[in-house]
């Protein structure tokens, strides 16, 4: 598994199989915490041993890997 870092406080993003998404957005969105889960993006490839993601915009973002411990940040 590979852990990734996107910074935007208070959200989670997992990467499943394309074919379990349909699955995986269903459990979440039987949570209270999880009733606006949406996807965001596909993993398209890598760049640099970093996961290339592609945004439904069309838009592409690099995922950099977690490194170190994260801790809160106070804004």
């Amino acid at each position: 598994m590979t852990l990734c870092y996107l910074a935007n406080e208070g959200k989670a993003i997992i990467i499943v199989a394309k074919k379990e998404k349909d699955k995986v957005l269903g459990i979440l969105r039987e949570f209270p915490e999880g009733k606006d889960a949406v996807i965001i993006g596909s993993i398209i490839g890598k760049e640099r041993g970093q996961l290339l993601l592609e945004t439904p915009l069309g838009s592409k973002r690099l995922l950099t890997r977690l490194s170190g411990t994260m801790f809160p940040r106070i804004c």
